[in-house]
Formats: structure tokens, sequence, C-alpha cells
């Protein structure tokens, strides 16, 4: 099982909407109430925030 910190660094440079699809499947695989899925999830929700944000400023 990769550590979170290397899943993290190697996402970095991939878009917003690929890194949400990566960690999706990576929650997918893992047991339902599992502490490294709690882990996932909540980067999951930082990265769907982090596309909202990108959003609302490129349609101001």
């Amino acid at each position: 099982m990769t550590p979170l910190h290397f899943i993290v660094t190697r996402m970095k440079r991939l878009p917003l909407r690929h890194q949400a699809a990566h960690l999706k499947a990576l929650i997918d695989a893992e047991k339902p109430r599992s502490i490294r899925r709690g882990e996932l999830e909540a980067m999951l929700k930082d990265i769907n925030l982090r596309r909202l944000k990108h959003e609302r400023r490129t349609a101001a």
C-alpha cells in the first residue's frame, strides 16, 4: 500500500478533475469505514473545493 504523501506528491502535476477521478477510484478500492478511506475522502473534499473556487474565478 502506497503512503498517502506519495500519492499527493504524484497527483499534484495532474489537473484537478483528474486528481478527483483518481481519488474516487482509490476510495472505491478501500474498505468501508477504514481510516485510509476517510483520509482519501478528506483529500477529495479539498480538491472539490479547489475546483469550485477555480470555476468561480474563471466565471467572474
